[in-house]
């Protein structure tokens, strides 16, 4: 049986339908409660985090957390697409349009790692959310829209400025090359969260790099072939 995947975010959540549509001020108390929650993820861990601690962060009332949402799991999902959505609109923000779709590449994996850096703790967080989404019945659907969230993001990066259309990339071999950066990424925070060396993860995201601009101009060439054999 397939699981409807809930509105989390811009929409009304689940947990409030049948009731008034959600007024400005219902939205702002909703971000105020998730951004406690993630605040408080932040601080105690998944497992020491409570609806009573995530509403002393919030500032709001128990009582008032349990209208906007039905149970700390919905608060949790909730955090978890907010995580995405952050992260897109950061990214967007930082990168810096390059000349070259080589060293476009290079850009949004050093746009992408700069963001990691400074945001270890909610890197530690999102891991921690999303293997409870998988562990969770009915919630695996939010790892699988968080993982592809982040590819959508990694996709419109790779678009963003760069000159895709000199490449001759077609939109399936740039989702492509957006899963590969997406996993060296992945990859390398792991390693720092596990305690690598500064200067190995320097070296491993040059590796990184090199590969995913390997990988483009490969794509690029039989992209080319095809072409001339068409």
């Amino acid at each position: 049986m397939t699981t409807e995947a809930p509105t989390l975010d811009g929409a009304e959540p689940i947990e409030q339908r049948g009731r008034a549509r959600p007024t400005p001020k219902s939205a702002e108390t909703r971000t105020r409660i998730v951004s406690g929650a993630l605040q408080t993820l932040e601080t105690h861990g998944l497992h020491e985090t409570t609806t009573r601690r995530i509403a002393a962060a919030a500032d709001v009332r128990l009582a008032t957390l349990h209208y906007h949402f039905a149970n700390k799991e919905a608060v949790l999902l909730a955090v978890l697409d907010m995580l995405v959505n952050e992260l897109k609109l950061t990214l967007k923000a930082d990168l810096v349009p390059r000349e070259s779709f080589d060293l476009h590449i290079a850009e949004v994996l050093r746009a992408s790692w700069a963001y990691v850096e400074r945001t270890r703790a909610k890197q530690i967080v999102q891991y921690e959310l999303t293997l409870y989404a998988l562990r969770t019945q009915g919630s695996e659907w939010l790892a699988r829209r968080q993982y592809e969230g982040y590819v959508d993001a990694y996709v419109a990066m790779l678009r963003d400025g760069a000159r895709l259309d000199d490449t001759g990339l077609d939109d399936t071999q740039v989702r492509s090359l957006a899963h590969l950066m997406l996993a060296g990424i992945d990859g390398l925070i792991l390693q720092a969260l596990a305690g690598a060396a500064d200067q190995h993860l320097r070296m491993s995201l040059k590796a990184v790099t090199a590969g995913a601009q390997a990988v483009a101009r490969t794509m690029a060439q039989q992209g080319r072939m095809a072409s001339r054999a068409d």
